[in-house]
């Protein structure tokens, strides 16, 4: 096995964004009821693609560091099929929503 010598400087970069990776990699939980949650290793719920909690009679909810978050569609989405739309936890109508995801991308883009 060949190893390659870095710098001191190179080293702790490296070092520190694996711990950064490390940090934001969330853990799937299951409880006895068989609800699945993805916590971060402070223990904040987060997940960025699917949803933080699915409780087994199918509701869900996403959150971005502990917080109610999700951009493309609702942030909960209830068995009786109700939705609630939250963006950095803060509820909103999916007519309000709409129109700020518009503005992030928008934002985004520029």
């Amino acid at each position: 096995m060949k190893f390659k010598i870095i710098s001191p400087k190179l080293f702790v970069y490296n070092l520190y964004n694996l711990y950064k990776s490390y940090k934001k990699t969330p853990k799937l939980t299951i409880n006895q009821d068989g609800t699945k949650y993805w916590e971060l290793p402070n223990g904040k719920l987060h997940r960025e693609d699917s949803p933080a909690v699915e409780h087994t009679n199918g509701t869900k909810y996403w959150y971005i560091d502990n917080e109610l978050h999700r951009e493309d569609g609702p942030a909960i989405e209830y068995m009786s099929g109700h939705k609630s739309w939250y963006l950095n936890n803060i509820q909103y109508t999916e007519k309000e929503h709409k129109h700020k995801t518009r503005s992030i991308k928008l934002k985004k883009l520029l």
